[in-house]
């Protein structure tokens, strides 16, 4: 069919639709509104998740290739390029199939479903679980991890280790961290432990892993962030200015190239995981009027994917920066897009009803586009609330917050011990 560019972006990437949208498959809406989006390493299969955590619930499934769904039940996809997905057969077990066909590869034992569904290790020899990156405050760990040998189907081994966040790494280990902030990288194969690291600080809420899979960053619940080298020199630094800003976990947290973090502030702001400097110049929305849906790190290090509502009625634009000049490389209007994730060179955007590609094709940096305007107003709000005096007046009234609220809780206490203890018989 034939593609239909943006008009708008003249700069170092085009934006190119594979579908028409207008002929595009749609689907029926998931019941409890559009959560996760799965997509492969090749940027062929995808899977949108219901946002409402249900285990009956299943995905829906696409063919990007022909825009077409799948029609087998169909749990979670290998984000390598194996082709390959876990799916429910008739009689609720728990297979790993080829995409292209169903064919059954192996069945997995003691899993049926409905269940939460094992993760795939890159390349689909492994699968893990139950395992998530992020966890609210008073989850409880998980007390074991069950491996998976996908060409038997077997699970040979199980992690008996209480576990509150995880993550593959690659092919062939896994990273998990403890309650008590001790992380820990794991051999798939054989099951043992590689590395045992030791961190400071708070109950960890947020687990991320860079591409090489050589590097993570752990957030606590308070917003102190730790950065760990997995190939074993354990903890590589400590920062602690996303904490006295946030207070806790920042919204869209992504890792960009392994040096660098980058997460929801005025626009993006960018944390430097060597020397823990903070750098939020970047201006580029009206906080109060415009949404950030998403945000993808491109592979090359130096490019971020953001889609974003501007304006209560605009449609969703996605729109790619340059981190370092903070200049707009290509934007594309995306409708009522929901979601994001980057795979192959295309940015793949999950609606209610249906799922788009968009090529992100490289060119030369012939005219610079034309970034969306901000007032004048919201440049001043936002010259004032980056200061460094406005910074510790904030953490500095946070700090009085908590301090208030912890005086009352113990006034609170006593009050009622006080009401509750006995009169003493008189004589």
């Amino acid at each position: 069919m034939a593609d239909r560019e943006s008009s708008a972006p003249r700069g170092a990437f085009r934006l190119r639709r594979r579908v028409d949208p207008d002929t595009a498959t749609t689907a029926a809406e998931h019941r409890g509104g559009l959560g996760r989006l799965e997509v492969d390493g090749e940027a062929r299969w995808a899977l949108t998740h219901d946002a409402v955590a249900r285990l009956d619930r299943l995905p829906i499934a696409w063919d990007l290739a022909t825009d077409k769904l799948l029609s087998d039940r169909w749990l979670r996809l290998d984000h390598g390029n194996s082709g390959r997905a876990l799916r429910a057969l008739d009689d609720d077990r728990i297979a790993l199939a080829e995409l292209e066909g169903a064919k059954t590869i192996a069945l997995l034992e003691g899993v049926n479903w409905p269940c939460a569904a094992p993760q795939l290790a890159v390349g689909a020899r492994f699968a893990f679980g139950p395992l998530v990156q992020s966890a609210e405050r008073g989850a409880r760990p998980t007390p074991f991890t069950t491996i998976w040998d996908l060409a038997t189907g077997a699970r040979p081994r199980t992690i008996d280790e209480p576990t509150l966040l995880g993550a593959g790494l690659g092919a062939d280990r896994l990273v998990t961290v403890s309650d008590r902030h001790q992380l820990s990288v794991w051999d798939l194969a054989s099951g043992q432990r590689l590395h045992a690291l030791r961190g400071a600080g708070g109950r960890p809420s947020l687990l991320c892993v860079d591409a090489s899979s050589s590097r993570a960053v752990t957030i606590a619940t308070d917003g102190a962030l730790t950065v760990w080298d997995l190939e074993g020199a354990g903890v590589v630094a400590q920062h602690d200015s996303l904490a006295a800003l946030h207070g806790g976990v920042a919204a869209h947290v992504r890792l960009l190239g392994g040096q660098r973090l980058l997460c929801e502030g005025w626009f993006v702001d960018v944390l430097d995981l060597e020397t823990g400097t903070l750098d939020r110049s970047w201006c580029a929305r009206d906080p109060n009027r415009d949404r950030i849906l998403e945000i993808a790190p491109l592979a090359d290090g130096e490019h971020v994917a953001v889609l974003i509502s501007r304006g209560l009625f605009d449609p969703t634009t996605l729109e790619v920066w340059h981190v370092d000049e903070q200049a707009l490389a290509g934007s594309i209007e995306a409708d009522c897009g929901r979601a994001l994730v980057l795979a192959a060179g295309h940015a793949v955007i999950a609606y209610d009803e249906h799922v788009e590609v968009f090529a992100l094709e490289p060119r030369p940096l012939d005219e610079a586009p034309e970034a969306p305007a901000v007032p004048d107003a919201v440049r001043r709000q936002h010259a004032k609330a980056t200061t460094k005096k406005a910074a510790k007046k904030k953490a500095t009234k946070k700090k009085a917050t908590k301090k208030k609220a912890a005086k009352k809780v113990t006034k609170k206490k006593a009050t009622k011990k006080k009401a509750t203890k006995k009169p003493r018989a008189r004589r």
